[in-house]
């Protein structure tokens, strides 16, 4: 993966293999290739990156096995003298040797901040920069080259007080490393070799992590690829029980320091059995080996070749041979300094267990260490039976036969390092666990402000809604109010009796107790019922007359409605004809003054009533039925039925679905075109005068038009009073 440059590097390595990566967080590498390594994650996971073609060009980083680079087995010493020497004994081979002629501080990451006088050694040139390390400090990175100036190698140093030299590796035909744990138990590699399955570890929420599962050489490890979780590794010499709970789920109760119980789905049930048999023969083996440690805890003193047998199987770089600058204590001038004479190191401020040396050994290779008898050594690796790789007091570092060693008792500090990865591991836990609280607050936070911001949206859309609705209401209640009054304004006065006839109007007080029912129903002989030309339509009411073209009749429900004379059918026309010529004609009965002639009936007398000219549509069907939501094309059929048979505004309300289908209308269009028309209608929310002011008009209304229809059916009883 490539990430982000570095603020420095540690040191300059080489790949001693290639490697394919297992999980996202780890990078491919190739053998001899240069890396720059950024962290030492643990001892078994190097985090590098790959040395690119140029500074500016990206490289990938990530974790490789410590094994894999030639530095592998290398640990942080507390001296930097000592950590610089072991850098040099292992790193990759560079190419000259520079010495600081100005100080330059780090401007970028991945370039080194050095001081005047500092030597460096070259790994690579790239025009005007140089990729160096500090053989002082060990830090590595880039610095310009005209700030440096090359220093002769083999010009001679001021001898030091005493020189440890470590001899020449033995040559070597491939690059090949071979950890001392591994060279040790070479002889039970072929017996107990590392087998490896892809399981999925069952937490005790019951989630399920995939990674690999490893049994071998003594150990079991697990590697998560779910997470960027260390391989975690236990001794099968620690392992109390295996068993197989269902026909795929293995279980592993490991005791030891740190008991922990361990659930695997295998994925099949053969590989449940085979992780099962594995781990029954690796612990075997394991036991096996301790058995035979105690035969041998105190062997005679070693003779002079005591690994001739395993040599041949540990290899390490053929550099020339690296001096190991001494302490600043001053030692004797014998070549085996005394050990009581070094400086020393209080052991409780080393990692790891304390052990005794019960002989003197001398070393025979490159990673072994010498020690003399009563020598007080940190035991750093303990994960072979026949060597141990200690540190002594000085530093330095190697491998040391077990049994030429002896455990101090085990103190309360002895576990400190554990503890320590323990409580690493729990806070680095408790920092994930807080920063999974973090983001399921603030994405709840998010949510939550989502939902207000919707809420307060559809809060507006609504207020938008209701103050439009009664903006439409208050502007259709006042063209309603304007509607009335030009209607008031338009209808006759009702006509005055004369005082000659005012016997009537003398009985109007009586008449006037009677019941609002009464007054506003038409009398039942002078009803009749009335069709519109398309004769879809048809209204039972009573003839009150006939002006400006319509004609105004009273319902039996008591309202009075003035219809235009195009609406009507024929039949209705010729009677309302033959009516008004009846009223022509003149008849022996009395006759009737002028003034109690309704002017409706007045005008025909003077002249024949011409028909009146059609009134185009007021309204624009095709807009109708497209707001209403019909399909376009629909609009252009359905507007064309309206408007062939006539229909307009004043009898949209009496519709009905019949009708609708009748002109064509499809079923869902129906239902659209029947809310459109209800939202036309007046809704019961308009503004209205108060109720003694409606009443009083009713009152009013009721009294003209009763008397108006006295007078008329009075004049019209003697001709034919039957035929209305």
């Amino acid at each position: 993966m490539v990430a982000e440059e570095p603020d420095r590097y540690l040191a300059v390595l080489k790949a001693s293999y290639n490697y394919t990566p297992q999980s996202d967080d780890e990078i491919p590498i190739k053998e001899d290739q240069l890396l720059l390594l950024v962290d030492k994650v643990d001892e078994d996971w190097w985090k590098v990156k790959i040395k690119a073609t140029s500074q500016e060009a990206d490289s990938p980083v990530g974790l490789v096995p410590a094994a894999y680079v030639e530095q592998v087995g290398l640990t942080f010493l507390p001296s930097n003298t000592l950590r610089c020497a072991a850098y040099a004994a292992f790193q990759a081979k560079h190419s000259s040797v520079v010495k600081v002629i100005y100080e330059y501080d780090a401007a970028a990451p991945g370039e080194l901040s050095v001081n005047e006088n500092d030597i460096l050694l070259v790994f690579d040139t790239e025009d005007d920069w140089i990729l160096v390390q500090n053989k002082e400090a060990g830090k590595a990175g880039y610095v310009p080259g005209n700030y440096v100036e090359v220093v002769d190698e083999e010009a001679p140093q001021p001898p030091p007080p005493t020189r440890i030299i470590v001899p020449d590796s033995p040559p070597r035909p491939t690059s090949t490393y071979v950890d001392p744990a591994d060279r040790v138990a070479s002889s039970k590699v072929t017996a107990d070799d590392i087998q490896t399955w892809s399981v999925s570890e069952i937490d005790r929420k019951g989630k399920k992590k995939k990674g690999t599962l490893g049994v071998g050489n003594g150990a079991v490890f697990f590697a998560s690829e779910a997470d960027k979780t260390p391989v975690q590794k236990w001794q099968t010499q620690d392992v109390s029980s295996v068993s197989s709970e269902k026909s795929k789920h293995v279980r592993i109760d490991i005791g030891g320091s740190t008991p922990i119980t361990l659930q695997f789905h295998a994925g099949s049930k053969e590989n449940a059995d085979a992780i099962i048999s594995k781990l029954q023969t690796s612990k075997t083996l394991s036991s096996s080996s301790l058995e035979e440690g105690p035969a041998r805890a105190v062997p005679p003193p070693p003779d002079a070749t005591p690994r001739e047998g395993k040599k041949a199987s540990v290899h390490f770089s053929p550099a020339s041979p690296v001096i190991i600058p001494p302490s600043h204590e001053v030692e004797d001038d014998d070549e085996q300094p005394d050990s009581a004479d070094e400086p020393y190191a209080d052991p409780a401020t080393l990692t790891g267990p304390i052990a005794t040396a019960l002989y003197d050994f001398t070393a025979d290779g490159e990673d072994e260490l010498s020690v003399t008898e009563g020598e007080s050594l940190t035991v750093l690796e303990k994960d072979s039976d026949e060597w141990w790789k200690c540190r002594n007091l000085k530093g330095a570092e190697g491998v040391v036969p077990a049994s030429y060693l002896e455990a101090a008792p085990t103190t309360k500090g002895a576990p400190a390092r554990a503890e320590v990865v323990d409580y690493e591991a729990e806070a680095r836990k408790a920092r994930e666990l807080e920063q999974q609280q973090e983001a399921v607050r603030l994405q709840k936070e998010h949510e939550e402000q989502e939902r207000q911001e919707k809420e307060a949206a559809a809060s507006r859309k609504l207020e938008a809604q209701r103050k439009a609705k009664e903006a439409a209401l208050a502007a259709e209640a006042e063209r309603q109010r304007r509607k009335d009054a030009a209607t008031s304004r338009v209808s006759p006065p009702p006509a005055v009796r004369p005082p000659s006839r005012s016997e009537p109007t003398k009985s109007s007080p009586s008449g006037s107790s009677k019941t609002s029912a009464e007054l506003n129903r038409p009398p039942p002989d002078q009803t009749r019922v009335w069709h519109d030309r398309s004769g879809q339509f048809r209204v039972e009411a009573a003839f009150l007359g006939f002006n400006n073209g319509k004609l105004r009749l009273h319902k039996v429900n008591g309202v009075i409605v003035e219809v235009p004379s195009e609406k009507m059918s024929l039949d209705d026309m010729r009677y309302v004809e033959k009516l008004l010529d009846k009223q022509k004609r003149p008849s022996n009965a009395p006759r009737v003054s002028d003034d109690d002639i309704p002017l409706a009936l007045a005008k025909p007398h003077t002249h024949k009533v011409p028909s009146p000219p059609k009134k185009a549509s007021q309204i624009d069907w095709f807009d109708f039925f497209l707001s209403a939501g019909c399909d376009l094309d629909d609009c252009t059929r359905y507007a064309a039925s309206f408007e062939r048979d006539k229909i307009d505004e004043a009898i949209l309300g009496d519709i009905t679905e019949g009708t609708m289908r009748s002109l064509g209308l499809r079923e869902g269009d129906i239902i659209r075109v029947k809310k459109a028309i209800e939202k036309r209608k007046p809704t019961d929310n308009l503004h209205k005068p108060s109720a003694h002011i409606q009443e009083q008009l009713r009152r009013d209304e009721e009294t003209g038009w009763s008397v108006e229809a006295k007078a008329w059916t009075s004049a019209t009883q003697q001709d034919s009073p039957s035929s209305v």
